[in-house]
């Protein structure tokens, strides 16, 4: 054999041991050819599709098994087809029948349909919210967020918007927006990210100055103090504060008068909190009663429904806690009002430091809110005139079928003696509200309406300042309010949030003027819509109240005495205890008021005075 040649080609003689190779590589070939062949041949005989005889290759094999798949699809395809016909026949018979099941229940699901009332459907009001902003913009906490987010709070209001990126730059608010826009979070919320951010200063500081202990005195603590009106909203702001810092250690406590005087000095002295939300006597009757308690922390001050506590004659005592908080030269203060007066403008110059003044034009509400207006028709008004509103309210609650009703009255003794004709008429689900029942029953009341166990809630203006109820469907005016004001804040309990309302007020022809006077004063533009019931139920309805009249007046005598035995009994008790108990009472130290029972008497009068001066000025002169 000749060696390669030099040109690269081989020579045909090889060696013999060479062609061997080549050759059993060529049968190993050979037989995995012809296995395969026979595989496939097997596959065509389960197929059933193809003659063995005929001439065949592997492509054609292959095509044919997919179009064997294909049809065997196809076939399940139909098959299931026609079992989901079936199932959509018998879900369309289920429907059918729930359908019929359903218009036979109507008469007996009264109330579920007014809730599916296209009128009382949630509704997104593009004039109260913000676009294209949520509250991940204000650079919360995530605590705070996941809370907000539980509390499918997303999109913060027009108010919100503007008012908690100020705040959080430690700057004096001057906010004057309508009620239900949502004032309560932009304080609430400024103030708990506040916190959580000057302790983490706080605790940064400790870890720097572990072995100074002299730097460790110099540390601020933050503390908030939020001031209201009305003990209702100072609960309220209480619980919505308490959603608020779910996931958040924060120490809050909640100070009001009706409650142990004791108990709440106590959780003072135990530790000082983070916020204090409270009402203006009670606290500086702590204050004045407790050598522990002071205001020296306190950095951020918050003047919630400021107008109402100039109104409720809290002046002198608002003056005074500015005073014990004067010493706090880096003090926030925010100022939240409904409406605008020249005493609350007096106020904001006092307690404001070079304050941003934010202004919300009054018209998201007013868009949600359907206002109308039923005339008493009877001849002769003066006589019996109580009774005779009365059976317009009960016409209009049992024609609109309504639910989770406000029911507004001047008076406390109207308001309790309406709970009485209420259960005549087989109008139970109630509960009252106003100053002539304890604290706890007043929490009672609110938290039965709040959680729907009762339809109705008839309350005095208690519960038409910054009271925020879910989903108040009406407000009904039993009588219309003597001061312009109150009218706007009462039917401000609905149509809150975007949610759709309606206000009803029930008045003669001289209070139909008061009120298109409070609406050319107030340059509210809305057209008050005329609401007819049928004179011949309201006649039958005030026959029966006046059958009844005598059996109530007869239970209000009887309450009034058992009124006075209780006190009575009290009196007793009280007189008792000093015999016993004298020298010890003669060694604790005497007790400061920040008003006594004369003081309190003395200012419910001049409030009386001006209260009747504005009651003049509103119904004096109403042809103008």
């Amino acid at each position: 054999m000749r060696d390669d040649n030099k040109n690269g080609f081989f020579d045909f003689d090889m060696d013999t041991n060479i062609m061997d190779k080549l050759e059993s590589e060529r049968t190993k070939q050979s037989i995995k050819s012809e296995s395969k062949d026979k595989k496939l041949l097997n596959k065509k005989r389960k197929l059933n599709s193809i003659d063995l005889d005929s001439t065949w290759s592997y492509k054609n094999i292959l095509s044919e098994e997919k179009k064997i798949q294909q049809l065997k699809e196809d076939k399940k395809k139909r098959e299931l087809g026609i079992s989901k016909d079936k199932k959509v026949e018998k879900k369309d018979e289920k429907n059918k029948a729930k359908k019929e099941i359903s218009l036979n229940e109507e008469e007996d699901n009264e109330e579920e349909e007014i809730d599916e009332n296209p009128y009382f459907r949630d509704k997104f009001e593009n004039a109260l919210f913000a676009k294209g902003i949520s509250f991940t913009n204000f650079n919360l906490s995530k605590l705070i967020i996941k809370a907000l987010s539980e509390l499918e709070y997303y999109i913060p209001t027009k108010v919100q918007e503007k008012v908690i990126p100020i705040a959080l730059n430690g700057h004096d608010i001057f906010v004057n927006s309508e009620t239900g826009s949502g004032k309560t979070a932009c304080f609430l919320l400024p103030i708990v990210q506040r916190i959580i951010l000057s302790r983490s200063v706080k605790e940064s500081k400790k870890k720097n100055n572990k072995n100074d202990s002299s730097n460790n005195s110099q540390i601020i603590q933050n503390q908030a103090l939020i001031i209201v009106p009305t003990r209702e909203l100072a609960l309220q702001c209480n619980e919505m504060l308490k959603k608020f810092v779910k996931y958040i250690d924060l120490n809050y406590i909640f100070l009001c008068g009706g409650l142990s005087v004791e108990n709440q000095i106590n959780q003072m002295k135990n530790k000082i909190p983070d916020i204090i939300i409270t009402t203006p006597g009670r606290l500086l009757d702590l204050i004045y009663n407790s050598s522990n308690i002071s205001l020296e922390h306190v950095n951020i001050l918050v003047l919630d429904e400021a107008d109402k506590l100039l109104e409720l004659g809290f002046k002198d005592a608002i003056f005074e806690i500015l005073e014990l908080i004067k010493k706090n030269r880096n003090r926030q203060t925010l100022l939240f009002s409904a409406t605008l007066n020249p005493k609350l403008l007096d106020l904001g110059e006092h307690a404001l430091n070079n304050p941003i003044k934010i202004k919300i034009a009054q018209s998201a509400i007013l868009t949600n809110l359907s206002q109308s207006v039923v005339r008493l028709r009877f001849a002769n008004l003066e006589q019996n005139n109580y009774e005779k509103r009365m059976a317009y309210l009960i016409s209009i609650i049992k024609e609109k079928k309504l639910n989770r009703t406000i029911i507004f009255f001047n008076t406390k003794q109207d308001c309790h003696k309406c709970v009485l004709f209420f259960n005549k008429f087989g109008l139970e689900s109630c509960a009252e509200l106003h100053g002539n029942i304890s604290q706890t029953e007043r929490i009672k009341s609110l938290d039965d309406f709040q959680k729907g166990n009762v339809k109705f809630l008839l309350a005095t203006d208690i519960a038409g300042r910054g009271i925020d109820i879910e989903k108040v469907k009406c407000v009904i005016n039993f009588q219309m309010p003597l001061i312009g004001d109150r009218y706007i804040h009462r039917v401000g309990r609905t149509a809150r949030k975007g949610y759709v309302g309606e206000a009803i007020t029930i008045c003669d022809d001289k209070e139909r003027l008061v009120l298109k006077k409070i609406f050319k004063k107030e340059k509210i533009e809305i057209n008050i819509k005329p609401l007819k019931i049928k004179n011949e139920e309201i006649k039958d309805l005030y026959k029966k109240i006046i059958n009844f009249k005598d059996e109530i007046e007869e239970k209000l005598v009887n309450e009034k005495a058992e009124e006075q035995l209780e006190l009575a009994e009290r009196d007793i008790e009280k007189t008792m205890n000093i015999k016993l108990h004298q020298n010890e009472i003669k060694s604790r130290p005497k007790k400061k008021w920040y008003e006594t029972t004369k003081e309190k008497r003395k200012k419910a009068k001049q409030l009386k005075k001006d209260f009747n001066k504005k009651k003049k000025d509103l119904y004096d002169n109403l042809d103008e």
